[in-house]
């Protein structure tokens, strides 16, 4: 049978507690091997929405947007604080929220 559009393959909770430990393990012990992530600014984000809503509400910013297609969108952040913060608007606006 195949799976559905909203279903998962999911492990038992003590499957992925053992795994998480290990992982979090092997990371630990190739901590030296690795640098830090370095994010190029100014930061470009392109962002698709499956309903068009957040995509109209990203007009009313006072920032440049360029739309992509019907569901999306980019726009240019000076750093990536800028940016989460944009995406934070887009995720949590509705228009039908009232004072």
């Amino acid at each position: 049978m195949d799976a559905g559009f909203h279903s998962a393959e999911t492990r038992t909770p003590e499957s992925a507690q053992k795994l998480i430990r290990e992982k979090a393990e092997a990371a630990i012990r190739g901590l030296a091997a690795r640098k830090p992530y370095r994010v190029q600014t100014p930061v470009t984000v392109d962002i698709s929405f499956k309903s068009i809503r957040p995509v109209e509400a990203a007009c009313y910013l006072k920032r440049v947007f360029a739309r992509t297609d019907s569901h999306s969108r980019r726009f240019t952040a000076k750093d990536m604080e800028e940016a989460s913060d944009i995406l934070e608007f887009l995720m949590a606006y509705r228009i039908d929220l009232e004072p």
